[in-house]
């Protein structure tokens, strides 16, 4: 038999090799450390830039004015807006709202790291003080939240864009901030519970609820409503059938004091079956809308208060009382109009009546009425009409006294 004379080490040489192990690790560590904090640095610098020239971009058309847009600029360039934070240990990305800039900054010292602009640098504690820097990563609560019972309310207030999944009930008063969109994703959202209008504007805010050809229940006095502080707004509702009982209430109801809003309803089904409701509601409001209805019924007690600028098209529309009331100028094209009362008070229940100067042109629609096909209130207005099929109605034209009716080119 062979003898083994393989030694293995000692222990001074295995003390000796840890030593130098402990050395080079000592020597070595600080240097990758280093070089692994200059790569990331680099690369969060690259980043800003980037993001920034994304923004600059965008901005040729339309600057964005909250974080918001903000994140979808930075979407659409290919930025995960997940994941919208520095590799940089203890920095973060701020957006700079005044010069619509992405800064680098070191959160200890609240420095700008990048870009190297002193006039940034200089303003950036004011800016602060005056909630223009915001956190970028706070842009990622307006991604699209997938919702249910549990958690609809905290991202409506949050200003998150939702997609349901499950039916809902809305009981509270959700104020819609910035740009949100409400998708019901084949599921009901019911707010009958609600005391008031579910779903209310603020200033500068834009909303869209996508309802598909689900249903909403709209609350005690409707679904939509523009306080009197709003000075710019829009809404948009694409499709669903709403079922309302208002009590006197309005779908959307625009206040006094109001301005700028924009109103667009596409293909909506709405039925108020309170009996003493309206479609939209505009008393006392004096600012500049602009309203685009296309499509779609609306059943309910009276129709649309029109103020600003409106453009009506294929849309049924059947009332008991007035069908469209029109303040400002409306195209009223190829619509279906019923309305089912004689009067309302002493004046005729017109399909479409005009007042306070207002001026509606008709052209293509089918109108039945027990009261009067048109209507001029005493504070004045002008009706032109053309190639309307003029079913049953009591009067043709009424209120001559106060203005101005023409139907087919001849002056009523």
């Amino acid at each position: 038999m062979m003898k083994n004379t393989r030694k293995g080490f000692t222990i001074t040489e295995l003390v000796i090799v840890i030593a130098v192990i402990a050395i080079l690790a000592a020597v070595l560590i600080p240097t990758f450390s280093s070089l692994i904090k200059k790569a990331n640095r680099s690369s969060d610098e690259q980043a800003t830039r980037e993001m920034n020239t994304a923004l600059q971009s965008a901005s040729v058309t339309t600057k964005p004015t909250s974080l918001k847009e903000v994140v979808d600029i930075l979407e659409e360039a290919g930025f995960d807006a997940m994941a919208l934070k520095p590799h940089t240990k203890g920095y973060q990305f701020y957006w700079c709202s005044a010069d619509n800039t992405i800064l680098l900054v070191e959160e200890a010292s609240k420095t700008i790291k990048f870009p190297t602009d002193k006039k940034l640098a200089d303003a950036f504690a004011a800016h602060q003080a005056e909630g223009k820097i915001l956190l970028l990563a706070e842009g990622t609560k307006y991604i699209n939240v997938e919702v249910n019972s549990g958690n609809i309310v905290e991202a409506l207030q949050a200003g998150s864009d939702v997609t349901l999944t499950e039916d809902i009930v809305l009981s509270e008063v959700i104020a819609i901030k910035d740009d949100m969109t409400i998708n019901l994703n084949g599921h009901k959202l019911n707010g009958s519970t609600n005391a008031s209008r579910p779903l209310e504007m603020t200033n500068g805010a834009s909303l869209t609820v996508q309802a598909g050809d689900k249903s909403v229940e709209c609350g005690a006095y409707g679904l939509v409503n523009v306080p009197g502080t709003v000075k710019e707004c829009e809404v948009t509702l694409e499709g669903g059938s709403y079922n309302a009982n208002t009590a006197n209430g309005a779908f959307v109801r625009l206040r006094d004091g109001a301005d700028n809003v924009t109103l667009t309803l596409k293909d909506v089904d709405y039925v108020d079956a309170s009996g003493d409701g309206f479609a939209m509601n505009v008393h006392g409001f004096k600012g500049d809308a602009t309203i685009v209805v296309e499509g779609g019924s609306y059943t309910a007690n009276a129709g649309f208060q029109v103020p600003g600028k409106a453009k009506f098209v294929g849309v049924t529309i059947n009332t008991s009382a007035v069908a469209f009331e029109v303040y400002g100028e409306a195209e009223i094209i190829d619509c279906v109009i019923t309305t089912k009362n004689a009067t309302v008070g002493t004046a005729p229940a017109a399909a479409v009546a005009v007042s306070s100067g207002g001026t509606a042109k008709v052209s293509g629609c089918t109108i039945n009425t027990t009261g009067a096909a048109f209507y001029v209130y005493s504070t004045g207005g002008t009706i032109i009409a053309n190639n309307n099929r003029i079913g049953r109605c009591n009067v043709l034209a009424d209120g001559l006294q106060w203005g101005t009716i023409t139907v087919d080119g001849v002056k009523q």
